[in-house]
């Protein structure tokens, strides 16, 4: 995310699913939030600032987001704007690296499973197999390949959109 390649990089995939809440959720927030990940990221790739300072100040700011999101309530377009949010990104190649794909598949399962309990998705069945699609495609972290697993996603995207 924002770095140049061959640089060391900060393992952000346990965001993936709360940077698409924030967007969704409280969206004037959300260009604050993605820049101090970035910024902890150029700390950590050593591209200027302290790192410890950059991670204490994205801690203060995912304090105040599930401070808010305490009391925040998810309705069915929040959650499938939500799930839209996390397949456009892998579309648009933002999960290159393993870990994030595999988060981000996992977001999608769960967000995809609670829309199905609350009876919100049409094709429950056509949703599942493309998911286990999408899992194959991060079943190996050793044959992962980021085309496969978008390839997965946009056969996804077209079950969900209904």
């Amino acid at each position: 995310m924002g770095t140049r390649p061959g640089t060391i990089r900060f393992n952000d995939s346990n965001l993936l699913m709360l940077r698409q809440i924030v967007r969704r959720a409280f969206p004037a927030d959300s260009a604050a939030f993605d820049d101090q990940v970035l910024q902890l990221h150029k700390a950590v790739a050593g591209e200027g600032g302290d790192a410890l300072e950059a991670a204490r100040r994205l801690h203060r700011g995912l304090d105040a987001v599930v401070a808010r999101l305490k009391v925040r309530a998810f309705d069915d377009a929040d959650l499938r704007a939500i799930l839209a949010g996390l397949v456009e990104d892998g579309l648009a190649g933002r999960y290159g690296d393993y870990a994030g794909a595999e988060q981000a598949a996992m977001a999608m399962a769960s967000v995809t499973g609670f829309l199905a309990k609350r009876g919100a998705l049409a094709d429950v069945r056509g949703a599942n197999a493309a998911l286990d699609r999408v899992f194959e495609a991060v079943k190996d972290d050793e044959k992962y390949r980021a085309e496969r697993f978008q390839s997965a996603l946009a056969g996804f995207k077209t079950i969900v959109a209904r």
